[in-house]
């Protein structure tokens, strides 16, 4: 379960003068709120105000945690670039869905549209054949048919490479889950 930090601090015009904590949640005493994410400070619906008790102070936030938990910290699989985690040296990983359709066999080099790349930390995803169905990528065959392996290879700055054995020519879908990091952090 992830943890929360609350911080409350006198009002609003002082956000900017406290660090950002990732995960913190802020209270203002002006009545607004906001959560830490990543390097943001995102301001949040929940509108707690001076006469609230404590009890109901706790409620609104509480709320507003389920909010940020729910939009934010989950894991995300979508074809827009999402934060999800820190890599061993600080940087932010980003996860970002890669789709294509019809790939023929062989070695293909295909553009992953990401800007900034750095370093690819992870890989997954499936395929669609439709001789077999659904599949994951990478697909590794044990009985040395290398004719019905799929996987990538040499991602650079704005390509990489697919390997498609010769068996799977009626591959229709590849739906790519990539997580990396990024030049700018």
């Amino acid at each position: 379960m992830a943890s929360v930090n609350f911080k409350r601090i006198e009002d609003s015009a002082n956000i900017n003068s406290i660090d950002i904590e990732d995960g913190a949640f802020i209270v203002t005493g002006d009545g607004k709120t906001y959560v830490d994410y990543g390097t943001d400070r995102i301001p949040t619906s929940g509108t707690p105000d001076m006469e609230m008790s404590d009890s109901s102070r706790n409620t609104v936030e509480n709320k507003v945690i389920k909010e940020y938990v729910d939009d934010k910290v989950l894991d995300v699989y979508s074809t827009t670039e999402s934060i999800v985690g820190k890599w061993i040296d600080g940087k932010p990983i980003y996860r970002k869905v890669l789709e294509f359709t019809n790939v023929p066999t062989g070695v293909v080099q295909r553009n992953h549209g990401i800007s900034n790349f750095d370093k690819l930390i992870n890989y997954s995803g499936y395929y669609y054949n439709s001789i077999w169905g659904y599949n994951t990528i990478p697909a590794v065959t044990s009985d040395n048919i290398s004719g019905y392996g799929i996987g990538i290879g040499d991602f650079k700055s704005t390509t990489f490479y697919f390997n498609i054995g010769n068996l799977r020519s009626s591959t229709n879908e590849i739906k790519l889950i990539v997580e990396y990091t990024k030049t700018t952090d």
